[in-house]
């Protein structure tokens, strides 16, 4: 059996078997709910119910452009401020640190190696890196 929605002229189908005497039926397209029965042979699906005519709503009239001052007539931004003599203390601190950081590296291989047999004792899996090295 096919029905109609009374609201959207959605057309469904759907068995007989499921409409029975009645069955309160709802609109996957506009959401209307209605009770179907079933039509009588030969009865013309009816037609639907046109919704109320909505006034369109009203555009607000465009804006005017704003007009611009001319390039000329912009404010210049400030100049930027006068740039400082560069300072030694930035570069020798920087080269002071690297200095540290190889000095701390080279002091800790030193150490691994001088103490190799007391290394080898704490973690014996880095005996293969000493034979690996000849040691």
């Amino acid at each position: 059996m096919q029905l109609a929605c009374p609201a959207c002229a959605a057309i469904y189908s759907v068995p007989d078997s499921m409409i029975g005497e009645g069955r309160m039926m709802h609109c996957a397209r506009c959401a209307h709910e209605w009770f179907a029965r079933p039509l009588p042979p030969g009865a013309a699906l009816p037609k639907p119910e046109l919704p109320a005519a909505q006034p369109e709503p009203t555009l607000p009239p465009p804006r005017q452009p704003i007009a611009l001052p001319p390039p000329s007539r912009l404010v210049e931004p400030p100049p930027p401020p006068p740039a400082e003599p560069e300072s030694l203390h930035g570069p020798l601190l920087l080269r002071l640190a690297w200095l540290a950081s190889l000095c701390l590296v080279a002091w800790g291989v030193y150490f691994l190696w001088a103490e190799r047999a007391r290394m080898t004792e704490i973690w014996p899996p880095i005996a293969r890196l000493y034979r690996l090295l000849g040691a």
